[in-house]
């Protein structure tokens, strides 16, 4: 235990490695005190340090998922503040544009808007260049 969980580990792994090589496990070449104290230590410490890693994983991604939350908030808030101000001025141009059509309609006789196919052409070539 001194030289830490990788020297035991590897302590370990080589303890094994050579009892399978010598006799494939059919006897015990040699009686290890305190070996169940030792496989016991070990599974305690990986069991301790998956409990760490486990929790420092939880706390990192609820981190995350608060740091997503909150630009995901700020994100919705700017696209309904531009909807808005977009909505806004794009209302106040309609409504411009409505009062003037309102308007050059008073200015053209009735006859001249019902009969004449002249002026419905000459219309909507000027509605096809102001839009375009």
């Amino acid at each position: 235990m001194q030289r830490g969980l990788l020297g035991i580990l590897v302590y370990i792994v080589n303890y094994i490695q050579t009892e399978k090589d010598i006799n494939q496990f059919t006897e015990r070449l040699q009686l290890s005190y305190l070996e169940l104290e030792g496989a016991f230590l070990v599974s305690e410490i990986v069991r301790k340090l998956n409990i760490e890693i486990q929790l420092d994983l939880y706390a990192q991604t609820q981190k995350l998922v608060d740091q997503i939350t909150m630009h995901s908030i700020i994100v919705i808030v700017v696209i309904f503040l531009f909807v808005m101000f977009t909505s806004l001025i794009i209302r106040k141009r309609l409504l411009y544009r409505q009062f003037i059509m309102q308007r050059i309609l008073y200015l053209v006789p009735l006859q001249i808007l019902l009969f004449d196919d002249g002026f419905e052409r000459n219309a909507k070539t000027i509605i096809l260049r102001e839009t375009f």
